[in-house]
């Protein structure tokens, strides 16, 4: 790879070790997520909301089936998503 690191310009892509590739992937990834579950706010409750937003944690959820079933019960814009 080629390039420098849009978060670290002065660091070249291919000075980046495994993780922090990852990383940086995530972070983009992340973001869009966000943008997308933000674009529902209007439509769903604060409960499915806060649902949604836990499925992008990196943390195991608790409750990962009950946290799915939540979201399915938010309407049809969150059952879309």
């Amino acid at each position: 790879m080629t390039g420098s690191c849009p978060f670290e310009p002065d660091r070249l892509l291919n000075s980046l070790d495994h993780y922090e590739h990852l990383a940086r992937f995530y972070r983009y990834c992340f973001a869009h997520y966000v943008r997308n579950v933000a674009k529902l706010r209007p439509y769903v409750t604060n409960e499915v909301y806060g649902a949604m937003m836990s499925l992008a944690s990196s943390e195991p959820l608790h409750d990962f089936d009950g946290t799915l079933a939540l979201i399915r019960k938010g309407g049809k814009k969150a059952v879309g998503m």
